[in-house]
């Protein structure tokens, strides 16, 4: 499957989910945590992920405690999942697919030979993200912009 390439934003994610369920939530702020949690939980484990996508969809329908229950440990277990190199490139891959008809091919170009350059162990992965995360913020894609898995970042060289 292929090294573990963890980073350390999942307490904070768990911390997050904590803080999110001890509100009175509705089934809309479900949505919106979720969508912002997306890249991180589809580093870690993508069918998780797709399975708590299914989970919120039926949020209105549910039993609110029990779909609660639910969304809370398959959240952790998938956070539980070590994240790998392949996950990474998979996840960034997917990130990358935002910028198109956002930016040129030139710049797609760049950012997907930066992925392919992390692949084969010649980038490291933060250097990666902040060019992926300041790409977005150059070309204000508002959904990437609110991703979690770009928290917590440090420019690469940065002490």
């Amino acid at each position: 499957m292929g090294a573990v390439e963890s980073t350390p934003p999942s307490d904070l994610a768990v911390r997050r989910l904590d803080e999110f369920l001890a509100r009175s939530w509705t089934p809309a702020q479900l949505v919106a945590f979720h969508t912002q949690h997306k890249l991180e939980l589809f580093s870690h484990h993508v069918q998780n992920y797709r399975a708590l996508g299914r989970l919120v969809a039926s949020s209105g329908s549910e039993n609110r405690d029990e779909l609660e229950s639910r969304y809370r440990a398959l959240f952790l277990q998938t956070l539980e999942v070590p994240q790998t190199r392949e996950r990474h490139v998979d996840t960034m891959s997917h990130a990358l697919g935002h910028f198109r008809g956002r930016t040129d091919s030139a710049t797609r170009r760049a950012l997907r030979e930066l992925i392919e350059q992390y692949r084969s162990g010649a980038a490291e992965l933060d250097r990666v993200r902040c060019e992926l995360h300041s790409s977005a913020q150059e070309h204000e894609i508002s959904y990437l912009l609110h991703q979690t898995y770009f928290s917590g970042l440090r420019s690469p060289g940065a002490g």
